[in-house]
């Protein structure tokens, strides 16, 4: 089976940000991935803590984040895994992959692909598309892109 949920979802937030327009500050979530807008209600840009996919409690990383979306593709929330469709298996480089960007949609997509294509490929990638982005490789290593003003 076949599930299209991380691009479904995106849109759907982005959907949902999009009537949420006229207002200043506010956050749509769904299952974890997220668009943020303006401030939290302390006037700073929205806190997101990043899980590590291997150690339950413990945050990969915090980021403030501000008119942008945030979406991790990862295999350790559900029970569906990434695969690569070159192969037909699950994806074994990365654990998770966290993009910030512009919309969910593209985040989401992103997140996706960066995790099928693994560190060094998925790197480029988010590079490429001028994405902030935080990998974690199955042995612990957290990798992110370079030099982005929000996120990563």
């Amino acid at each position: 089976m076949l599930y299209l949920n991380s691009v479904a979802k995106g849109l759907a937030i982005d959907l949902a940000a999009r009537e949420l327009e006229t207002f200043n500050d506010f956050s749509v979530e769904a299952g974890g991935d997220l668009y943020l807008r303006g401030h939290n209600l302390d006037g700073e840009p929205w806190h997101v803590g990043i899980q590590h996919p291997r150690a339950d409690g413990l945050l990969a990383r915090t980021l403030r984040v501000s008119d942008a979306a945030v979406c991790t593709s990862g295999d350790y929330e559900r029970t569906q895994h990434v695969l690569d469709a070159r192969t037909q298996q699950p994806v074994t480089d990365l654990t998770s992959v966290t993009v910030v960007a512009a919309t969910a949609l593209a985040a989401d997509g992103l997140s996706t692909a960066a995790m099928v294509l693994g560190r060094e490929r998925g790197l480029a990638l988010l590079e490429a598309a001028g994405t902030a982005g935080l990998l974690v490789s199955s042995d612990g290593t957290i990798s992110a892109t370079a030099g982005r003003e929000q996120g990563p």
